[in-house]
C-alpha cells in the first residue's frame, strides 16, 4: 500500500510539474527609433502627443513634442510575453506626477514595424495611455 502511494505521489508531482509553463521568459529585444502618438485617454481622447522612442538590446531613449507629459527620458527595458517592463533611470523634480512618466508594466503588441504599448490606470478613476509606434 505504501508502495502505490508513493508511485501516485511521484505521478501527481510529475504531472504537476509539467503542467508549469513559463510566462516571464524574455522573447527579443528591439533595435531602432519608433516615432508615432501618446494618446492619454481620462474618460475622453486626451488629444495625441508625437513621440520617439530609441532602442538598443537592452536600453531605451525618447522624447515627446509635449513639455508636459509624456516624460520618457531614459532607462532600460524588459519584453516578456506580452508586457514589456520600463525602468526609468532619470531623476525628477519633487511633485511630478509619476504616472506621465514612461516607467513600469505595460501591455504590448508588435505587429510588423508597429508597436502598441498600453496601460490602464485605476479602479474607480479610468484612465489609459496608449503609445502607437511605427519603426523609422
Amino acid at each position: 500500500m505504501k508502495k502505490i502511494l508513493t508511485i501516485l505521489f511521484l505521478i501527481s508531482a510529475a504531472c504537476w510539474l509539467g503542467s508549469c509553463t513559463r510566462t516571464n521568459e524574455t522573447l527579443h529585444t528591439l533595435t531602432g527609433t519608433y516615432a508615432g502618438t501618446f494618446d492619454r485617454y481620462q474618460w475622453k481622447d486626451g488629444g495625441a502627443t508625437t513621440v520617439h522612442i530609441s532602442f538598443t538590446e537592452s536600453g531605451f531613449s525618447g522624447g515627446s513634442d509635449s513639455s508636459g507629459f509624456p516624460l520618457i527620458c531614459a532607462g532600460t527595458y524588459n519584453i516578456s510575453v506580452d508586457s514589456i517592463l520600463f525602468v526609468n533611470s532619470c531623476d525628477y523634480a519633487p511633485g511630478t506626477d509619476m504616472t506621465r512618466v514612461l516607467n513600469g508594466k505595460y501591455t504590448f503588441v508588435e505587429k510588423g514595424d508597429s508597436l502598441f504599448i498600453r496601460r490602464v490606470y485605476g479602479d474607480f478613476v479610468y484612465q489609459e495611455d496608449v503609445y502607437r509606434l511605427r519603426k523609422q
